[in-house]
């Protein structure tokens, strides 16, 4: 039985990570991971047009609540007589 340290077994693999012979990329493979990533990537709405539809949204918002506010305040302006029917005394002058 072979007892090697760790150690020496780690610079016997390291040796051998040091005769891998280094191989040239080719030409355009930077080109060719760049186009991958443009690929992968979503498409994005501009911050201008974000914040655009945010103020839009908060103008229809504003206006949707002063509108049920002004309705609400007609309605509790409205006079008495208006809700009960008026009463016709014509039957007692009989």
């Amino acid at each position: 039985m072979d007892f090697n340290t760790s150690k020496e077994q780690m610079e016997k693999e390291l040796h051998h990570l040091g005769s891998i012979k280094r191989v040239s990329p080719n030409a355009d493979l930077f080109s060719k991971i760049e186009k991958r990533i443009e690929a992968r990537q979503k498409p994005t709405i501009p911050l201008f047009w974000a914040r655009t539809a945010a103020a839009v949204l908060i103008c229809l918002l504003c206006t949707e609540i002063f509108v049920v506010i002004n309705t609400q305040q007609k309605h509790s302006q409205t006079d008495i007589s208006e809700v009960l029917p008026v009463s016709n005394n014509l039957l007692y002058y009989d």
